[in-house]
């Protein structure tokens, strides 16, 4: 995705931000299987350098497999947007050079780790399961 120098956000925190509050995301992957996309909760854990991503996925979706391959997998956290008309911008009347969309987007990429301690697995399912409910009135 294109993004102009200016609207680039490169700190750590600010984007670990947005996904902690957006927690469904899509994770894009490319193996044996072909392009396969499926929209899942993550949980942001942060660290110095990068943040850490973990999700769950059935194991019978063919995404598991891929997954497995050790290849580079793509999650893509959406925030809000909104169409902007072009008339709001002051640009000498030139139009033309106006992009009338405003989004919030963070892609996140690297190389999954498949998990299938059935301890870790517990736990991980219990910190998403409150990710989720946490904010219902009787979660």
């Amino acid at each position: 995705m294109y993004i102009r120098a200016i609207h680039r956000e490169e700190r750590l925190g600010a984007l670990d931000a947005l996904m902690r509050s957006r927690p469904l995301a899509t994770l894009v992957t490319d193996g044996s299987n072909g392009l396969l996309a499926n929209l899942i909760p993550f949980i942001v854990t942060a660290s110095e350098k990068q943040g850490v991503l973990r999700g769950h996925l059935a194991r019978a979706k063919g995404q598991v497999a891929d997954l497995r391959e050790g290849g580079e997998a793509l999650i893509i956290s959406q925030g809000p947007e909104a169409y902007i008309t072009p008339s709001w911008y002051a640009l000498s009347g030139n139009t033309a050079r106006s992009c009338p969309l405003g989004i919030i987007v963070v892609q996140a990429r690297g190389k999954a780790k498949v998990i299938e301690d059935p301890a870790w697995l517990l736990a991980q399912i219990g910190q998403l399961t409150n990710q989720q409910e946490k904010p219902r009135p009787h979660p």
